[in-house]
């Protein structure tokens, strides 16, 4: 059953927030106005993590660090985006995200952004990741942005 994160307003105008285990949105707003409170905004709570396989596979964190500095050093050096997804994939270990990285190649390829490739694969990407790969392409500066995710990533994970 899927975790919910919800906010509303109760019938006192009072801003209310909160988490319910529900079957689906319809049954959690039913279940709120019930107790009087009509909801806003509701999403479906997702983990937040380097990669959601964290948990299921060893040095899968490792393999994020490794893919985005890679990455970082081959754009710093001027090689295309493409070329240097290709060839950072290549590096990786985890066949599950040999496999994700190359329909995102395949993706870009097609024209897509690289941000909005890996939100396609929200299951593996989080937002955070997502969202500082789109500010580095609005800002010309990718390969910064990148160098600075794969340092952020090893510190989160250096201590966890």
């Amino acid at each position: 059953m899927p975790n919910y994160v919800w906010r509303g307003i109760d019938i006192n105008g009072n801003y209310q927030k909160g988490e319910i285990l529900s079957e689906s949105v319809e049954q959690l707003k039913k279940m709120l106005l019930n107790d009087n409170i009509t909801t806003f905004n509701v999403r479906e709570k997702r983990v937040s993590s380097i990669f959601s396989f964290l948990k299921k596979e060893k040095n899968i964190s490792e393999q994020g660090i490794l893919f985005f500095h890679q990455l970082s050093v081959l754009l710093k050096r001027g090689v295309d985006l493409i070329p240097a997804l290709e060839l950072s994939r290549k590096y990786l270990n985890s066949k599950k995200i040999k496999d994700v990285i190359k329909v995102v190649i395949n993706d870009v390829s097609q024209g897509k952004n690289f941000s909005l490739a890996l939100k396609n694969h929200s299951n593996i990407f989080d937002n955070f990741i997502s969202t500082i790969v789109e500010s580095g392409e609005k800002s010309g500066k990718l390969d910064l942005l990148l160098e600075h995710l794969g340092a952020y990533l090893k510190m989160r994970n250096d201590l966890n």
